[in-house]
C-alpha cells in the first residue's frame, strides 16, 4: 500500500513538471516571437468586456444591424 501511494506521488510530481516544462516552452516561443511577455485575461475581464460590448450595442441600435459589434 505504501509503495503504491509512493509511486503516485512520484508519478503527479513528474507529471506536474511536465506540464511546468510546457508552459515555459509556450511562454519562452511567445517572447522569442513578440518581444513580450502579457497575462492572459481572467475570465471575469472577459465576461466584463463581454457584457460592455452588448451595452455598447444596445446604445447604438437603430433598428439595423450597422454599428453593431460582434459578441462572442
Amino acid at each position: 500500500m505504501v509503495t503504491v501511494l509512493l509511486f503516485a506521488g512520484v508519478l503527479l510530481g513528474a507529471l506536474g513538471a511536465v506540464f511546468c516544462y510546457r508552459l515555459g516552452l509556450i511562454e519562452g516561443s511567445r517572447l522569442t516571437r513578440e518581444g513580450r511577455l502579457e497575462r492572459s485575461p481572467s475570465p471575469e475581464e472577459k465576461e466584463k468586456g463581454r457584457l460592455g460590448r452588448i451595452l455598447r450595442n444596445i446604445d447604438r441600435y437603430d433598428g439595423t444591424g450597422r454599428r453593431q459589434e460582434r459578441v462572442e
